[in-house]
């Protein structure tokens, strides 16, 4: 049976955060290790991402996890590309590397899709902050205090 939702992260070059991103989705899958699949492209990164990944596949022994490494750079869109039209969910959530992820959210994430069967597109709100300069570009991307769900698909 194919899982509610395929967690899929998209990596190149960046072990350290790829190191930090699967710290919070071991943490965090905890629970609904069946309701997820877990897929991690390595876009043929030349630092440690392997080991990286060899490093936590005993935290997702309970979920299905493929790992999959382009045999050259494809760019960036293309491996999202990979990580969507490989998942076997009915949902995808494609999290890059860098993206800092609430404790909860997946618990959350979770509860919304079983909670809306039609679901066909769920938009979370974000912050924008650059590591590079330590600036905070903005709090949150949509001035919304509530969830919106539109199952007609009309916002």
């Amino acid at each position: 049976m194919n899982s509610l939702l395929t967690i899929a992260i998209p990596t190149f070059n960046r072990t350290h955060l790829l190191d930090k991103q699967l710290a919070w989705l071991a943490n965090s899958i905890r629970g609904f290790e069946s309701d997820c699949e877990v897929i991690i492209s390595d876009n043929c990164s030349t630092d440690e991402t392997k080991e990286v990944i060899q490093k936590w596949q005993h935290a997702f022994a309970a979920t299905q996890l493929r790992i999959n490494r382009n045999r050259e750079n494809i760019g960036a869109i293309k491996n999202i590309a990979y990580c969507i039209n490989n998942a076997t969910s009915k949902y995808v959530w494609t999290i890059s590397d860098d993206d800092t992820i609430y404790a909860k959210t997946l618990a959350d994430v979770l509860q919304v899709l079983r909670d809306n069967a039609d679901l066909s597109l769920l938009i979370l709100n974000f912050s924008n902050f650059n590591i590079k300069t330590n600036q905070q570009r903005f709090t949150r991307c949509f001035d919304i205090e509530n969830d919106d769900v539109n199952p007609n698909g009309k916002g």
